[in-house]
């Protein structure tokens, strides 16, 4: 069974009459309803030769994405994938990461990072797993908890503490969860992309959290 699945949601007209909208795949994929997808995954475009987009859709899960230009569009006259990242279409060269060993689900949703001197900085969470997740911020707030000019890389792994708001069940208290951050990538004009990964959560914020992904990935 596939960790990651994919469905293609629109279409170019010049297939028109392919009957792909609504397609899901790979083959073997698990078991997630078309709405799960669309409303967790990330937002792809597939484009031809000429720079013409054939398909858009979404993806979920385990993946590193290239996954839905090799299942499907390259037999279909795609050669390359853009993901949508805080409105513009990004090249897949931009945003290769290493492979996560966690299933993916964009939330876009407000998270608060606790800086050093005890302020609070707000900033959006573009997609969570149970290992960590993908924080989108200015370069203001990079340089708050991060003033270095030190790369970040394998030796130099920045901490940050993360208080996570998401719809938790009710009476859930807020998650606060210390991470490393293991990558800094640019996504578009003064905004950046965070790779975090969990060192300890507080409490019982672990629990409450694995929760939170079992609800979003519950078919409905």
């Amino acid at each position: 069974m596939s960790d990651y699945t994919w469905v293609i949601t629109r279409k170019d007209v010049s297939v028109v009459n392919s009957g792909v909208v609504g397609q899901i795949g790979p083959k073997g994929a698990r078991e997630t309803s078309f709405v799960k997808i669309t409303e967790f995954g990330e937002h792809f475009r597939m484009l031809d030769a000429i720079g013409e987009t054939r398909y858009l859709g979404y993806i979920i899960g385990d993946y590193t994405g290239h996954e839905p230009l090799e299942d499907y569009g390259r037999g279909k006259e795609c050669v390359a994938i853009e993901y949508d990242c805080d409105g513009k279409w990004t090249a897949l060269t931009a945003l290769e990461q290493p492979k996560r060993q966690h299933i993916r689900i964009r939330v876009n949703r407000p998270v608060f990072v606790r800086l050093p001197d005890d302020t609070f900085a707000e900033d959006i969470v573009h997609n969570v797993s149970l290992g960590g997740l993908q924080l989108r911020c200015p370069q203001s707030t990079v340089e708050r908890f991060y003033s270095s000019s030190r790369p970040i890389d394998k030796n130099n792994r920045p901490q940050i503490t993360l208080d996570l708001a998401f719809p938790f069940p009710e009476g859930t208290p807020e998650v606060s969860v210390q991470c490393r951050v293991y990558y800094k990538n640019t996504v578009g004009k003064d905004r950046f992309a965070l790779g975090v990964k969990f060192d300890r959560f507080e409490a019982n914020g672990r629990q409450h959290f694995v929760r939170f992904l079992q609800e979003c990935l519950r078919p409905r």
